[in-house]
Formats: C-alpha cells, sequence, structure tokens
C-alpha cells in the first residue's frame, strides 16, 4: 500500500476530511472509486480499488496499526463474503 509524502516531525497534513486523507493512499488508481462511511463518531471507512493486493491504513486509538487487527479483519470479511 502507497504511503502519503513524507512529513518531518511538527510538519503540518493539509487536509479537511476523511476523503482527502485517503486520497494521499490511493496513488496506483487516483481516480478509482471510493465508497467511505462514517459509522459513527470513532470510526469512519473507506474502500477502493487496489493494484490486486489487500492494503489496509488503520488507526486505533490515534496510533497506526500497520499490521491490522481485529478491527480490520471484521470489515474485510463482511466485504468479501458480500463481493
Amino acid at each position: 500500500m502507497p504511503h502519503p509524502p513524507l512529513l518531518l516531525p511538527g510538519a503540518v497534513l493539509h487536509v479537511n476530511s476523511f476523503p482527502e486523507y485517503v486520497a494521499l493512499y490511493t496513488t496506483v488508481e487516483p481516480d478509482a472509486p471510493r465508497v467511505w462511511e462514517r459509522i459513527n463518531s470513532r470510526w469512519e471507512v473507506c474502500l477502493t480499488l487496489t493494484d490486486g493486493t489487500f492494503g489496509q491504513v488503520s488507526f486505533v486509538n490515534g496510533i497506526c496499526t500497520t499490521k491490522g487487527g481485529q478491527h480490520v479483519n471484521y470489515l474485510a470479511d463482511q466485504v468479501a463474503e458480500a463481493v
């Protein structure tokens, strides 16, 4: 999964919404359709196409969970079942 541009400590990330943040990661197919939803005040989710491999970016309690976790599996399993 691509990563957004490298930011130096203290740098400000100029995005104003979750879709703008997601766009930093979707560089493989920038025009690919994206589906996002705010589930509640603590969960916001976006799905989009990739280069053919599963990738995820997730945060729990403000910490980047690069290896995913049960929260990622919970959503990915539901998408896989529906597809």
